[in-house]
């Protein structure tokens, strides 16, 4: 948690974009959002759609292949040891998400979804 020897950053996350590796410290404690705005979702529903070595390789680490369910599990294994935001506005998507945190994240999700970068690491 914040504190004395840890600054609080709040900054967007998704496969697309991100957290930048200089964010990414013991001196740090990182809140993320952002993981299903910008077009996030439709950009990665596109991409399974249209990008069969993808799909493989998700299907290859036996995740289930559903954007929304790939967006959160990233979400939560970019962020294991801070707080990730989400919009959720129906009982279901609060009951479904907070269920999905409580679970373990495969971390492997995100070398799967690691090719969909399109920033440079400073």
């Amino acid at each position: 948690p914040p504190g004395p020897d840890r600054l609080a950053v709040q900054t967007p996350d998704s496969p697309f974009k991100p957290v930048p590796s200089v964010l990414r410290s013991d001196s740090t404690f990182l809140i993320t959002h952002g993981v299903f705005g910008s077009g996030t979702l439709e950009r990665l529903t596109h991409r399974l759609q249209h990008d069969p070595a993808l799909r493989i390789r998700l299907e290859a680490c036996q995740f289930e292949v559903s954007p929304t369910a790939l967006l959160l599990n990233y979400a939560l294994a970019s962020n294991a040891g801070g707080v990730v935001l989400t919009s959720m506005f129906s009982p279901d998507h609060i009951r479904a998400n907070c269920a999905r945190a409580a679970q373990t994240i495969d971390l492997r999700v995100l070398a799967a979804l690691s090719t969909l970068s399109e920033t440079v690491d400073q």
